[in-house]
């Protein structure tokens, strides 16, 4: 797993040792990343993901039953983020025109924000994902990503729509041009 490079400190602390909260996303699931750091015995780190993503892994049996077991022996704490952060989430994702993120990873922005203002003695939250539009968000809003798979992304995107045959941008969460009708691109506006 590679680290992105954004800090999130705070020197208050709480009656735990822990300093660090990793969020797991369904594609840490996926790799197994849960079940290797959970079972290492380090204090040092709080494990958390939605009840969405348990949902989007139920699929996959053998690996349900091993979350059931670690959410149990409360290594992984499953919460659901406020409708207050869902919304912040949203309109974090519409600012960089990240239209395409499913509820499900927007739960996990949104439980990141969450705890990012509900827990301040943490130092840092940081995302478990090699989604790129999950880390563009998580990444403009000041919450770090940990990569599994790749090296993730460089830069933080905002994404605009346009219409190659009629030279027009939208600003706008659309499918198809207003005017022809032609299936929309997604075009980078802005790097950072």
């Amino acid at each position: 797993m590679q680290a992105s490079n954004s800090n999130n400190t705070n020197s208050s602390s709480s009656s735990k040792d822990n300093n660090t909260i990793l969020i797991f996303d369904a594609t840490a699931f996926y790799a197994g990343v849960p079940f290797l750091v959970c079972n290492n015995g380090s204090l040092n780190y709080d494990y958390y993901t939605t009840p969405r993503v348990i949902e989007e892994i139920r699929h996959i049996k053998h690996r349900l039953d091993a979350v059931n077991i670690l959410v149990s022996m409360q290594r992984i704490k499953v919460i659901e983020p406020s409708d207050e952060y869902t919304v912040k989430a949203k309109d974090c994702a519409r600012i960089y025109g990240e239209y395409e993120l499913s509820d499900t990873d927007i739960s996990i922005i949104a439980l990141a924000l969450m705890l990012k203002d509900k827990q301040p003695y943490m130092n840092n939250i940081i995302i478990v994902s090699d989604d790129f539009s999950i880390a563009n968000v998580a990444r403009a809003i000041g919450i770090d990503v940990t990569f599994i798979t790749n090296k993730g992304i460089k830069h933080i995107i905002k994404w605009i729509r346009y219409c190659k045959i009629c030279k027009i941008y939208y600003y706008e969460e659309l499918r198809v041009c207003r005017v022809c009708g032609n299936e929309l691109r997604k075009r980078k506006m802005l790097k950072r």
